[in-house]
């Protein structure tokens, strides 16, 4: 099973897409994905059922950096999760998406797309492609040995420098 922080090599977005329950659900999933679709061709599943587009470097205060989506969407038992990146919510906005969603720290929770305004939803995805590195506060920034590349495999790998302490 790959981690969530992993492209899934295993499974396609299509295969995934098919596999999502009710009908309904699976149908607001594949039009969000349209809207995903219109800012990054660089779509895979992450982990076991996140459809993750674009990509950038994310480090947390206890973790290498690593390569992660900027914009998500993935069912879940009794909503749709979008992943927002680094893009910060708040309450207002939400609730210019939908009065009927909800959210976390990056996430939007929607439960039916019939309930939501999509030219503000697909504002709020566009924002999350501008965001091309995050360092969460307190982490000591790493530069990455090679360019981040918007199309191919894997997380990208960062070197230690000589002389420098990890």
């Amino acid at each position: 099973m790959p981690k969530m922080t992993e492209i899934n090599k295993s499974m396609t977005v299509a295969g995934l897409i098919s596999s999502i329950q009710p009908p309904e659900k699976q149908n607001d999933v594949k039009k969000i994905l349209q809207v995903l679709k219109k800012y990054s061709k660089d779509i895979h599943v992450w982990g076991d059922n996140i459809i993750g587009a674009g990509k950038m470097l994310y480090q947390s205060k206890s973790q290498k950096p690593y390569t992660w989506f900027q914009c998500g969407v993935a069912p879940r038992a009794s909503n749709i999760s979008v992943y927002l990146g680094m893009t910060p919510l708040s309450s207002a906005t939400v609730a210019k998406v939908g009065p009927k969603c909800s959210h976390g720290v990056g996430c939007l929770y929607i439960k039916s797309l019939a309930d939501v305004n999509m030219k503000e939803l697909e504002a709020l995805l566009k924002k999350c492609f501008a965001v091309k590195e995050f360092v969460a506060p307190g982490a000591k920034p790493a530069k990455p040995s090679k360019p981040l590349k918007p199309e191919g495999k894997g997380a990208m790998k960062v070197k230690k420098r000589p002389g420098k302490k990890a």
